[in-house]
């Protein structure tokens, strides 16, 4: 039976926390209240498990993770790769404390786990894994992202998805399955991109394909309801934004800083929104099943730590 402790994080740490109090496995939640969990379970449910939680302050993590098998860490790891994810901005806790607190007998899980951290582990003999390296995890956490941002992007808008004319920046793993359901809501729906790989790709998905080279053309030519941005980079420039009307929504769930010029967005009345950790708002108890379930699977091959267990 594995101990785990929980570092920090969004509301999908606490459904995490739950799901593997119920499996049997001692849990510590950091930068989490009783008060928080029990919004979410009731103090009734706590109590069924309460002998498998515990929760500590920020301030308290030294203890937390001492003697746990297993650290988790949230989505990202680390704010500025520097502080750790964590709700509490009353006393920060480093990246580099949690570091020279972990030993070799532990198991670092996380998710954007910069390069930096990464070889000092390395360097440590620390075993870690980032859940974004999973394919399994990127294909389903997609889901949760463009349903949130399909929601989110009805409700900031004057107008139906339904007949709507449908933008999306980026036909990879989010842009591929947010096409999908826009078509599937019957909007009309343009992808870009950069490769061949990309236009057979939206080709054989029903959707109308336009290169990134010509989309100052096409924002030219056309006027559309919904633009939906999955490229980390500033791809939409001030001389492209010129040509979006007020009435566009602007949907972009890029990596910070997005893919658009928000100062110039700002100024002209641009509806355009940069929408991150979708899955933890919108579906926390669906996510924090998905990333159990790669716990687990990570941990098999460490035949001391894992135990079979139904949830």
């Amino acid at each position: 039976m594995f101990k785990a402790a929980l570092l920090g994080g969004d509301i999908r740490q606490i459904y995490l926390g739950s799901i593997l109090a119920k499996a049997g496995h001692p849990v510590s939640l950091i930068g989490f209240s009783m008060e928080e969990y029990d919004t979410i379970f009731s103090a009734k449910a706590r109590k069924k498990y309460s002998k498998f939680l515990n929760f500590y302050q920020p301030e308290d993590w030294e203890a937390a993770l001492l003697g746990q098998d297993l650290i988790l860490g949230g989505i990202p790891f680390t704010k500025e790769q520097a502080y750790i994810n964590i709700r509490s901005n009353k006393k920060p806790i480093t990246v580099a404390q949690i570091l020279s607190a972990l030993t070799p007998a532990q198991y670092l899980i996380a998710g954007m786990i910069p390069d930096s951290t990464i070889e000092h582990l390395k360097q440590a003999g620390i075993q870690y894994y980032d859940y974004l390296k999973n394919d399994s995890f990127a294909k389903l956490n997609a889901i949760a992202t463009a349903e949130g941002a399909i929601s989110y992007a009805i409700e900031h808008s004057a107008i139906n998805l339904h007949q709507s004319k449908v933008l999306i920046l980026g036909y990879g793993t989010c842009g591929s399955v947010l096409a999908e359901k826009c078509k599937l809501l019957n909007a009309h729906v343009t992808v870009t991109g950069r490769r061949e790989e990309t236009k057979a790709a939206a080709v054989c998905g029903g959707v109308t394909y336009i290169p990134i080279s010509a989309l100052e053309d096409a924002l030219t030519a056309e006027s559309y309801d919904f633009i939906f941005n999955t490229i980390p980079e500033c791809i939409l420039k001030r001389t492209m934004l010129s040509h979006i009307t007020p009435e566009c929504t602007i949907v972009d769930i890029a990596s910070a800083p997005g893919g658009l010029d928000y100062n110039y967005a700002i100024r002209h009345q641009i509806n355009a929104t940069l929408y991150l950790g979708i899955p933890g708002k919108i579906a926390p108890k669906s996510s924090a099943t998905i990333l159990y379930d790669i716990i687990l699977n990570q941990i098999k091959e460490r035949s001391t730590l894992y135990v079979p267990q139904s949830i």
